[in-house]
């Protein structure tokens, strides 16, 4: 990939047609500020188109914090970010972008971009076949559509143990049928728990400074334990005052400055 690109057409990046209906049409009184929201839509637009990436940045934040959440707005603002240079915001908004939707290729493709531009390269273990397919369905499901899977897989097996239960005739296939079902059931169930964990329980976040000093304690006159870039992911795992007590791994974990790293 040779440049981070803008989503839709050139001249348009947002696909206007889609994000417009949604802010025009179901912002409703949450956005209710002194400049219309498709007004600053546009607006957002051209100052990116201009190479004018600050305001862009900023008019771009000013709609999330009226309210509207929007993956093609994480996107955008990932992209402005990316290309005034922050790499740590790009990656925090490509993320925020992707758990709206897991499945969009453009997202992906450009974060895999911004994180190729990073300092910080950790090393990864890849995990059993098995689990690696299981994980690469896990992440390209969101939690609303896969609630949706597992309530017609429940209803699917209830409905055939009922039928195999009153026609005898029925009893041989529809087992088999079921214990198919309900194998695939027990699968989706186990991807609920974990997406539900991972946004009740965990707290990943990315690291957006450019350079911090990740502290054996809540304080500056702890030891430094070693140094960390924009865009490393990382989990926030307890705050205290104006710290946050964060984690990579079980070897790596300390203490950095709240505003170092924002939670996705």
């Amino acid at each position: 990939m040779g440049d981070a690109r803008h989503k839709g057409s050139h001249s348009v990046p947002l696909g206007m047609g889609m994000l417009l209906v949604l802010v025009l049409g179901s912002v409703g009184p949450v956005l209710a500020q002194d400049s219309d929201p498709g007004q600053q839509v546009v607006l957002a637009n051209e100052a990116y188109e201009r190479g004018e990436y600050p305001q862009a940045i900023e008019i771009y934040r000013g709609i999330l914090d009226g309210g509207l959440r929007s993956a093609d707005l994480y996107y955008n603002l990932g992209n402005a970010y990316m290309k005034a240079g922050q790499l740590g915001w790009a990656v925090l908004n490509y993320e925020r972008a992707l758990r709206l939707n897991p499945r969009d290729a453009d997202i992906q493709s450009n974060l895999e971009y911004t994180r190729a531009r990073m300092v910080d390269v950790l090393p990864t273990r890849k995990p059993p076949w098995l689990l690696s397919v299981f994980l690469k369905a896990h992440n390209l499901i969101d939690l609303g559509r896969l609630l949706w899977i597992t309530s017609g897989l429940w209803f699917a097996v209830v409905a055939l143990a009922m039928l195999s239960l009153y026609q005898e005739r029925f009893r041989r296939p529809t087992r088999i049928v079921n214990i198919v079902l309900a194998a695939v059931l027990a699968v989706a169930l186990t991807s609920v728990a974990f997406k539900v964990y991972s946004r009740e329980a965990r707290r990943p976040g990315v690291v957006v400074a450019d350079e911090v000093h990740v502290m054996s304690g809540p304080g500056d006159e702890y030891a430094r334990e070693f140094v960390l870039h924009a865009g490393t992911r990382i989990e926030i795992k307890r705050s205290y005052q104006q710290w946050h007590e964060i984690t990579l791994s079980d070897e790596m974990r300390g203490w950095v400055g709240r505003d170092a790293v924002q939670q996705i």
